[in-house]
């Protein structure tokens, strides 16, 4: 799997064993609609997990900043790899005060899809390196 770069924002992609694929946002994602960009991306990463049997880890640590959009376009991600019974973790840092807000948006979201078939967290990090609680 590839990295994706639009505008100032970079996705890269770490597999740091057989059964995760790591995806480091970094920069800024202030595009007008990179839902655009952004699906296909998306739909070929859920592929890739689907095919090697992989959970996603999705780190926002280092990301600087990311618009309403961007949420969008979050959602549907979560959305689609629900659906799909991907394992999807998006780890962010609760010490960046807007990192917080936009991450307890996404995890009311995630509260509402149905739990026992459910594969999907956003879980904070404690130090920047994994996952480090649950919802």
């Amino acid at each position: 799997m590839s990295s994706f770069r639009l505008d100032a924002l970079t996705l890269e992609v770490f597999e740091p064993d057989e059964n995760r694929i790591r995806v480091m946002w970094t920069g800024r994602s202030d595009h007008r609609e990179p839902q655009k960009a952004l699906r296909q991306w998306f739909d070929q990463l859920i592929r890739t997990a689907l095919a090697s049997k992989s959970a996603i880890e999705m780190h926002f640590e280092q990301l600087a900043y990311f618009n309403s959009s961007t949420i969008a376009a979050l959602l549907q991600f979560i959305t689609t790899a629900h659906q799909s019974g991907v394992e999807l973790d998006m780890v962010y840092e609760p010490k960046l005060e807007w990192q917080q807000r936009s991450f307890d948006g996404l995890q009311h979201v995630v509260r509402r899809l149905p739990q026992r078939q459910s594969k999907v967290r956003v879980v904070s990090s404690g130090n920047g390196n994994g996952p480090q609680g649950t919802e």
